[in-house]
């Protein structure tokens, strides 16, 4: 299931707030577990957990994604 590359830049809120929805609906339907977290002022996160990993995707209101990988040993 591709997520996303790396950092990405969005055009337009209506685009950013489709393609927010699509990974949510994407991860549901995957039964892949996931959690929303708002821990900046301009920034909401998906917080995403598989076995072996856990992400943390981040949606700032100037468009921009980014995304941060953890792996456990």
């Amino acid at each position: 299931m591709k997520i996303y590359d790396n950092r990405m830049k969005n055009k337009g809120v209506f685009v950013e707030l489709k393609e927010f929805i699509t990974l949510l609906n994407k991860l549901e339907k995957n039964s892949v577990y996931n959690k929303l977290n708002k821990v900046r002022n301009e920034a909401i996160m998906i917080e995403i957990a598989v076995p072996g990993q856990r992400w943390e995707i981040g949606f700032l209101e100037d468009g921009t994604v980014y995304i941060e990988k953890f792996n456990s040993d």
